[in-house]
């Protein structure tokens, strides 16, 4: 264990750690050779944007599942329902912020299911502005 002390003023000097308690997990077993491919193929740039994250280890990027992998979704964990994208366009992705078209990706060098993209947009995006949206009883 690390003698590291914040200096940090707010941090009180002596905290009590969190209790921990142990859990069993079902996770979506993902095929990370898929993404690693997507990931060389655009050269860890933000399919969106362009960016690409260069951080002391290497580059970072993500991948996007555009139908996503767990329940009630079930998407496929294909080539053609991934995007390679910065933190940041993930996060508006993920919480159905940004719809999206092909046609609208700064580089997309391998083909997205079309179905995917609507389902994205649709079952993601339109959701989420439904459930933002005020009650209008």
């Amino acid at each position: 264990t690390s003698s590291f002390q914040p200096a940090v003023s707010d941090i009180p000097l002596q905290y009590q750690t969190p209790p921990r308690a142990p859990a069993t997990i079902h996770r979506v077993i993902r095929d990370v050779g898929i993404v690693g491919e997507l990931k060389r193929l655009y050269r860890y740039r933000c399919q969106i944007c362009e960016t690409r994250l260069e951080l002391s280890s290497g580059f970072y990027c993500e991948a996007h599942h555009l139908k996503p992998l767990g329940a009630p979704h079930n998407g496929p964990d294909a080539k053609t329902n991934i995007l390679i994208v910065c933190p940041n366009h993930h996060v508006l992705l993920d919480y159905g912020a940004l719809k999206i078209s092909a046609s609208s990706l700064r580089l997309n060098n391998h083909k997205l299911d079309p179905d995917l993209l609507n389902y994205h947009n649709r079952s993601i995006c339109d959701s989420a502005e439904q459930a933002a949206a005020p009650d209008r009883r």
